[in-house]
């Protein structure tokens, strides 16, 4: 029996908890997941490329932090560099996948669960 494998790009439970999310808890998450120098989030396996420069929990956090940073700037203070400076990585495109059969009514293949 193979080990079961974790969904790739899973938002981070951190972020599931609403309101009660801190400044802390969304710099600590943007922390985990910001991942400069490797092709994938080492946390969730999300596949960075030119569409999705950066992994869903790495996102949220990013544009909640943005937000909210004026809440706890000691906090933030650390990484605002980082939070705001320009993403200039030369990723690659997304891989292209084939258009659906005409006729089956889909816009892309699905595949059978």
């Amino acid at each position: 029996m193979s080990a079961p494998t974790r969904p790739v790009g899973r938002l981070d439970p951190r972020l599931r908890r609403g309101l009660a999310v801190t400044v802390a808890d969304l710099v600590a998450v943007f922390l985990t997941h910001h991942h400069r120098d490797r092709p994938a989030c080492a946390v969730c396996g999300h596949v960075y490329t030119t569409a999705a420069r950066w992994c869903p929990s790495e996102t949220l956090a990013r544009q909640l932090l943005a937000c909210r940073r004026h809440e706890r700037p000691a906090a933030v203070a650390p990484i605002i560099d980082v939070l705001t400076a320009r993403d200039t990585r030369a990723l690659p495109d997304p891989a292209a996948t084939a258009p659906a059969a005409a006729g089956t009514g889909e816009l892309f293949p699905v595949a059978d669960a």
